[in-house]
């Protein structure tokens, strides 16, 4: 909702102001910052403070875990996929918008934010030895990866609110923009947008919920 703040139709279909814009985009930073705070008291507690990170698990903890992080792979690339398509039209259609760098950095958390969560939602799968202690760790990250949402839903009075229901129209064609001919800033846009797109594509999209299956053999219990 933050971003479609920046776009100049909604912004002036429902009367959005300089003030409004800077606290939907502090509300941003402050659900990313929220959720680092949480991911580093998971790491301090799993890692940190631990003398034994992961072990090898029996079989149906070992089945378990994959289909767990399986699930939770279901729910943060649909954060991630959000994140990169908010940059490609920002990229694709930058006419259309007030600011480019409050679009681009509320995309940048967007995407970040489901790769981070992915991340330390893999590793406290990995360090559980028993059914019951996965699904539990699946629960939780369940909510940590919706904070979002959840303040999203409490803002009954939210005009933005109805714009999100509206899809976002593409009117450039983004493989028809000459790299040469974008600004600087949407230069910059462009590399990072490919990047996080290359990385999604190869590997994000296929590979991480396997690495569940080896964490234990990269990171074995001492003795």
């Amino acid at each position: 909702m933050a971003y479609l703040g920046y776009k100049k139709d909604i912004a002036e279909e429902y009367n959005m102001n300089k003030v409004q814009l800077g606290r939907n985009f502090y509300a941003c930073l402050w659900i990313f910052f929220l959720e680092s705070i949480l991911v580093w008291l998971i790491i301090k507690s799993v890692v940190i403070d631990r003398s034994k990170l992961v072990s090898v698990p029996s079989i149906e903890v070992f089945i378990c875990r994959f289909f767990l992080s399986l699930l939770l792979h279901f729910e943060h690339t649909e954060d991630v996929k959000q994140g990169t398509n908010m940059m490609l039209y920002l990229n694709t259609n930058p006419e259309e918008f007030s600011s480019t760098f409050f679009p681009f950095v509320i995309a940048l958390l967007q995407a970040f934010g489901g790769l981070l969560a992915e991340a330390i939602s893999l590793l406290m799968l990995s360090i559980r030895t028993t059914v019951g202690d996965c699904i539990t760790s699946f629960i939780a990250f369940k909510v940590l990866s919706s904070i979002d949402n959840i303040y999203a839903e409490s803002l009954t009075d939210f005009a933005l609110e109805e714009a999100v229901e509206k899809p976002l129209i593409y009117k450039n064609d983004y493989k028809k923009i000459a790299f040469t001919d974008r600004s600087l800033s949407h230069k910059i846009i462009r590399i990072v947008w490919k990047s996080l797109d290359l990385f999604c594509h190869t590997v994000y999209y296929y590979f991480i919920p396997l690495s569940i299956n080896f964490i234990p053999y990269i990171f074995p219990c001492p003795g």
